[in-house]
């Protein structure tokens, strides 16, 4: 376990300036963010309403390869600096392609781990001959708030990048159709497909509320109209919102496509038929099932909470 190996040659290092803390996980904490979201223009490329996704689509779609990553950053120790007590957050990531090899059999075709231990740049200054010590930027000593939201930011950024590294890998060796979960706005390849389960930014209220509210009330099995987001370096894709389950609440069984494929009418009908879920978890709702499966697969690769909570306590 390299991740092991880290904290260990840290604990040398650093020898009597660690002390424990409470130990949590970075990922439920709140934080403000510390990266503001790029100019994004939206332009509607369909009459604005909502429409029913071809009714008749087969149980057998033609996705075979799908893709999504976890990460996990906890609190591992604080170190003295001056008297002030930095936290030190261990960060865990992976990344995993599953392609279909028969009806509910999953098998990995290309994946990828990351470990980390996360500090602010003043503290990176001292430790930079340990490999695996990275910086989550500039933060004043005294403010632990800063210093937290920049490792959260940190921590997201590390799974982001190992996500694309993994993704890019695969791309060169398969010429299909990629199902990832989360953006892809940032990919710029027309082969793979982003599933965004999460709604914080309303994309058609600054070009249409109308239609918005339509979304927000959209039946079950209909998409919205299509349209384009452009960042302002130029990166574009095309998206539309698509109801997966009985919107019990305006977010549930709502999901946001990405894609950059000249004809997605028949997408719509496959993510469907992709969206029977046989284990109802957190956001069951929203989930297809073989990114299910990909998560339930890295699940396997990296320590459970209570294990990881155990070695991290035998480090010094």
């Amino acid at each position: 376990m390299e991740w092991l190996r880290l904290v260990e040659e840290f604990g040398k290092l650093a020898e009597d300036r660690l002390s424990r803390g409470e130990y949590y996980e970075l990922e439920g904490v709140e934080t403000p963010s510390m990266t503001p979201h790029p100019r994004m223009q939206v332009r509607l490329l369909e009459i604005p309403g909502i429409y029913r996704v071809a009714e008749r689509y087969s149980a057998n779609t033609e996705l075979r390869y799908f893709m999504d990553g976890v990460q996990r950053t906890v609190l591992w120790r604080y170190y003295d600096y001056h008297s002030a007590r930095i936290p030190v957050f261990l960060h865990l990531s992976g990344a995993v392609v599953l392609e279909r090899v028969k009806p509910g059999v999953f098998l990995p075709v290309d994946q990828g781990y990351r470990s980390a231990l996360l500090v602010p740049e003043f503290l990176h200054e001292e430790l930079q001959g340990i490999d695996g010590v990275v910086s989550t930027g500039e933060a004043e000593p005294w403010n632990i708030a800063e210093a937290v939201a920049l490792a959260k930011v940190k921590s997201r950024a590390l799974r982001q990048a190992l996500e694309l590294e993994v993704m890019h890998r695969f791309l060169e060796r398969h010429d299909a159709l990629l199902v990832k979960d989360g953006n892809i706005i940032d990919t710029g390849s027309a082969r793979v497909v982003g599933v965004v389960k999460s709604h914080s930014r309303l994309y058609l209220q600054q070009v249409s509320p109308t239609l918005q509210r339509l979304v927000w009330n959209m039946p079950l099995y209909h998409r919205s109209s299509a349209f384009s987001l452009r960042l302002s370096d130029g990166s574009r894709v095309e998206s539309f919102y698509l109801r997966i389950h009985e919107p019990l609440a305006p977010e549930t069984g709502l999901i946001r496509v990405e894609h950059r494929l000249s004809e997605f009418e028949e997408l719509a009908s496959w993510l469907i038929a992709e969206s029977r879920v046989y284990s109802r978890g957190e956001r069951w709702h929203s989930m297809l099932y073989p990114i299910q499966r990909c998560e339930a697969y890295l699940r396997t690769q990296l320590p459970g909470r209570r294990r990881l909570r155990a070695l991290l306590e035998a480090v010094a």
